[in-house]
């Protein structure tokens, strides 16, 4: 089993322990929104945050992992097909 789920809150946390080699576990905490969107997540002392459009229920806007933002270009069907950095280039 890649993931454990081990609980989940009215407020949309859900904290999960990840095994790794040699046994040892990580543990990552998500918060999300009443669409099951992940608004945020942590692991191993490292968050990201999502935001999310308010056009489709697949419309991520971008992403911010520590210092860097990452936004999202999606085709017609809401798939995302690249992510791009603040100046534009494809990451």
């Amino acid at each position: 089993m890649l993931s454990s789920r081990e609980s989940s809150n009215p407020s949309g946390a859900v904290v999960a322990s990840t095994p790794h080699i040699g046994y040892i576990y990580d543990t990552m905490k998500s918060f999300c929104n009443r669409n099951w969107q992940e608004l945020e997540s942590t692991a191993s002392n490292q968050t990201t945050v999502n935001i999310w459009g308010l056009r489709y229920i697949d419309d991520l806007i971008l992403r911010e992992q520590g210092a860097e933002r990452l936004y999202s270009l999606a085709d017609p069907n809401w798939n995302v097909v690249a992510t791009t950095n603040a100046s534009g280039t494809v990451q």
